[in-house]
C-alpha cells in the first residue's frame, strides 16, 4: 500500500475548469455488473461502482417550478420511516415532543460512550428522514457509541426555517442541559448538512457553548444556489438544480436567502469548533462547497484512495474532503468503496479529542 499527499494537487485541482472536471476522473472500464464489483483499499477514486452508479444519473428528467410546485403544494405530509432492523439491533429508539415537533433519541444497546450527536437529516428540506439516515447512523452507532439525538423538524412547505430555528435551538440547549458541549458532535447532510451549519453559527452568535466537532455531508452553503458554474454539474448529479432552488424557497419563507440562517456560506466562520466536510466532485453542490472551504480557509484533500491523507502539518483545524467522480450523498450508498471510507474517516474525527 501507498501513502499519497495531494495537498500540492488539491489547489491546482479547486481552479481548474468545472465544466470538464467530472469527466476526466472517469476510469476507462466500467464494471459490468454491481454484483461483480469488488474493491480494496488500493482502489483508486472513483471505483468502476460509483462510476457504474453514477451514469444512471444521466436519464434523470428536469423539471419546472411549475411541475415542482404540483407535486408538493397539495401533497400528503411524507410519513416518517419504519425503523431498519440494522439500527434496532444495536439501540434502543425513544420519541418525545420538544417545542411541538418530534425528537428520537437512539441510545446504544452495548457499550455507550459519553459522545452524543445531534443529526440533522437531508431531503432537500422537503422530503423526511429515510432508512438510509437510520442505517448510516447504527453503523456509526456500533462504532463510536455515541448517542445521537435526530429532531423530526417540519418540512417545507408545509413549514419554514422560521420554525426549524427555535425547535432546533430548544433541542440543543437540553444536550447542554445534560451534560458538557465537549462531548457533543453535530452533523448533517445535504439540506441537513445546511441547517447543521447554520445552527451551529447561529448558536455562536447567541454566546452558546458550541459543540466541540461538526461533520457535514455534501451540505448546501448557498439556499438559492446562485453560482452560475452550479449549472455545468447539473447533467452529472441526480438533483435537479430547478427543483432544489425552488425547494430552498419553500423553506426560506420570508427570509432573505442570503440570510446565514438560510445559506451559511454568506455569513462569518470566526470561532467555529472543527469542521469535517465531504463532497463530490460530480455534484452540483461542489461548487459552493468549494466556495466554503476557501471562506474557511480549510486544509482540503482530493480522496484519490482509502490511503489518501491530509497535509501535515495542519494549517487549519477545519477539513473539506473531495472525493472525485461522487455524487450526491454517496455516503448513504453503503455498498460504495468511497462510502466505506468515508465512514472510516468520519469515525476517527468524532472519536477524537477537542483540541
Amino acid at each position: 500500500m501507498t501513502t499519497t499527499n495531494v495537498a500540492s494537487s488539491t489547489h491546482a485541482f479547486l481552479e481548474d475548469d468545472v465544466s470538464t472536471r467530472s469527466l476526466l476522473f472517469a476510469p476507462l472500464l466500467l464494471c459490468l455488473s454491481v454484483a461483480g464489483c469488488t474493491f480494496d483499499s488500493d482502489e483508486q477514486f472513483p471505483s468502476a461502482l460509483m462510476t457504474t452508479t453514477r451514469a444512471l444519473f444521466a436519464a434523470v428528467s428536469d423539471t419546472t417550478a411549475a411541475e415542482i410546485d404540483a407535486q408538493y403544494l397539495d401533497r400528503a405530509y411524507p410519513p416518517l420511516p419504519e425503523v431498519p432492523a440494522a439500527l434496532s439491533d444495536v439501540a434502543t429508539i425513544d420519541i418525545e415532543e420538544v417545542a411541538g415537533f418530534s425528537v428520537w433519541t437512539l441510545t446504544p444497546k452495548a457499550d455507550a460512550s459519553a459522545l452524543r450527536l445531534l443529526y440533522i437529516h437531508g431531503g432537500g428540506w422537503v422530503n423526511e428522514l429515510d432508512t438510509g439516515h437510520l442505517t448510516m447512523l447504527a453503523e456509526l452507532i456500533t462504532r463510536t457509541g455515541v448517542t445521537v439525538t435526530v429532531p423530526i423538524y417540519g418540512l417545507a412547505p408545509e413549514h419554514t426555517v422560521a420554525e426549524a430555528t427555535p425547535f432546533l435551538d430548544a433541542v440543543y440547549q437540553r444536550l447542554l442541559d445534560e451534560g458538557a458541549a465537549d462531548t457533543i458532535r453535530v452533523g448533517g447532510d445535504s439540506a441537513g448538512g445546511n441547517i447543521a451549519l447554520a445552527q451551529v453559527m447561529h448558536w455562536r452568535d447567541l454566546g452558546l457553548p458550541l459543540p466541540a466537532r461538526v461533520f457535514l455531508f455534501a451540505p448546501a452553503p448557498d439556499i438559492a444556489f446562485a453560482d452560475p458554474a452550479i449549472a455545468a454539474l447539473d447533467p452529472f448529479d441526480g438533483l435537479d438544480l430547478d427543483a432544489v432552488r425552488q425547494w430552498g424557497h419553500y423553506w426560506s419563507g420570508d427570509l432573505d436567502p442570503r440570510d446565514p440562517i438560510l445559506s451559511p456560506l454568506h455569513g462569518t466562520f470566526d470561532d467555529l469548533p472543527p469542521l469535517f466536510i465531504t463532497v463530490g466532485t460530480a455534484e452540483m453542490l461542489f461548487v459552493d462547497n468549494r466556495s466554503l472551504a476557501a471562506a474557511l480557509g480549510a486544509d482540503v484533500l482530493l480522496v484519490e484512495n482509502a490511503t489518501s491523507v491530509l497535509p501535515s502539518p495542519r494549517r487549519s483545524r477545519h477539513a473539506v474532503l473531495m472525493y472525485p467522480g461522487a455524487f450526491h450523498v454517496f455516503h448513504l450508498a453503503r455498498t460504495l468503496p468511497e462510502a466505506d471510507d468515508v465512514l472510516r474517516r468520519l469515525v476517527e474525527f468524532v472519536v477524537e479529542e477537542t483540541p
